[in-house]
């Protein structure tokens, strides 16, 4: 299992983010509510958010042993990519309605 601390800096009050070492994530954060997860990459810094992510999916991603693989076998591709402005951009609070 990779050890995660979790991240003061890249809150937005619903959103739950951790960082971990990792050659590929810098970061990943989930909205339960939304069933957002962000995914940041290292390098770019770069934020890819990604809809309808089930919270099953968050944990294992959290837990899993090697991260980078399973962001690429389990997460790209199986789950729509969000429009950064669809989910507020730089760190706005997200547009589309959130299920209650």
């Amino acid at each position: 299992m990779v050890k995660v601390r979790k991240k003061t800096d890249w809150r937005d009050g619903k959103t739950v983010r951790f960082s971990f070492c990792s050659a590929y994530i810098d970061a990943i954060g989930y909205d339960a509510q939304c069933e957002l997860l962000e995914v940041r990459l290292i390098g770019s810094g770069k934020i890819r958010r990604y809809v309808n992510v089930p919270e099953e999916v968050w944990y294992q991603f959290r837990e899993s042993a090697s991260p980078d693989i399973y962001y690429r076998s389990c997460i790209c591709g199986h789950f729509p990519e969000a429009d950064t402005r669809e989910v507020g951009g730089r760190g706005g609070r997200s547009s589309r309605k959130c299920r209650s």
